[in-house]
């Protein structure tokens, strides 16, 4: 658990050890705290949801150790949500769970997050005082599937993105699990997107697969470009998307003070984490974004300003609305008021 009264981030790393500093730098600004930071290890002994440079042991080894040394933790993904049919099999299971081991017992790896329920299970049996956060990618978007998840072993619940803005579902979950509650913060999927558990699936398997970043991003552009056709025929969808803005942290005391970033292969990650330890960002929303939103902003000249939604009282109406777009055009409203098409 963390500090009461400061809110604590879980900051992603980019893939770069030259980069450490700048995040390092972060640490305590505004009062608030850098509590972990999580990374992928070596694609040999597990896929993840993010397509990264390929890493050996011996590197991943070091970055452990460059992060203890600042007084930060490290949480291990080994979030993927398919690796096929082999997932299963007793020795890739002993495997992984022999690389889980050696990380935690012997270079003090505090915490994993994982998307699969079986092996949040099987490391809980195994590695009972090590930290297990069920991913976002695990889709808790009710009490009774956190329930489920906690009782597997999970001791943080990162809910599933589409339920960022429900405040009584999320207090619920707390309630009833006693587990600490993580809360993605800019994630630009699309509410109740179409393509996400299938481009999850495709990111899960060409983590591995390759290391061509120049295929694998054309390859993704594939959802990125459908999403995109969505926004452009409905503006508002940028609006009803579940991020929460760095001022708007606060309002989530009582539920949790701990929230993770997203961005592990964004440019800008080191201005959108900065932007959330400061609770602030005088700027253009979309340069927070990761995932739809993010290839909308890179793609598209569409500037929001991020400070103007505070004039509409944006965050009382969006957790407020019920979902039900069609008795609300809100969101309608506002995107006709204050995007502007540089």
């Amino acid at each position: 658990m963390g500090n009461a009264g400061r809110i604590e981030f879980s900051i992603p790393y980019n893939g770069n050890l030259a980069s450490l500093p700048v995040l390092f730098d972060l640490n305590n600004i505004n009062n608030n705290a850098i509590r972990e930071v999580y990374l992928a290890g070596p694609q040999e002994f597990s896929a993840a949801a993010r397509i990264m440079p390929k890493m050996e042991l011996p590197e991943l080894i070091s970055i452990i150790n460059e992060i203890h040394a600042h007084g930060i933790r490290v949480n291990l993904l080994l979030n993927a949500v398919c690796e096929g049919s082999a997932w299963y099999n007793p020795d890739e299971i002993k495997k992984k769970m022999q690389y889980i081991g050696m990380l935690h017992k012997e270079h003090g790896v505090e915490a994993v997050t994982v998307a699969n329920p079986l092996y949040i299970k099987e490391i809980k049996d195994r590695y009972p005082d090590i930290e297990i956060s069920a991913s976002v990618l695990s889709i808790i978007d009710s009490v009774e599937r956190a329930v489920y998840f906690h009782d597997m072993g999970a001791d943080v619940i990162v809910p599933d993105k589409c339920i960022n803005r429900d405040l009584e579902t999320l207090k619920q979950i707390k309630d009833a699990t006693n587990a600490e509650v993580k809360i993605m913060v800019n994630s630009g999927c699309l509410y109740k997107c179409p393509f996400e558990r299938f481009h999850a699936a495709f990111v899960s398997h060409k983590s591995v697969e390759t290391f061509d970043h120049h295929d694998t991003y054309n390859a993704q552009e594939i959802f990125f470009k459908n999403c995109s056709e969505l926004v452009n025929k409905n503006r508002a969808l940028i609006f009803k998307s579940s991020w929460i803005r760095p001022e708007d942290l606060c309002k989530y005391a009582g539920i949790t003070n701990y929230f993770k970033i997203s961005g592990r292969s964004h440019p800008k990650w080191a201005d959108i984490s900065r932007a959330y330890l400061e609770e602030s960002w005088n700027g253009n929303l979309l340069e927070l974004m990761d995932a739809s939103l993010r290839f909308l902003n890179a793609h598209q000249s569409i500037y929001i300003d991020n400070k103007e939604l505070d004039r509409y009282q944006f965050f009382d109406h969006v957790t407020n609305c019920g979902r039900n777009c069609k008795a609300c055009n809100y969101c309608e409203e506002l995107a006709s008021k204050v995007i502007q098409n540089n």
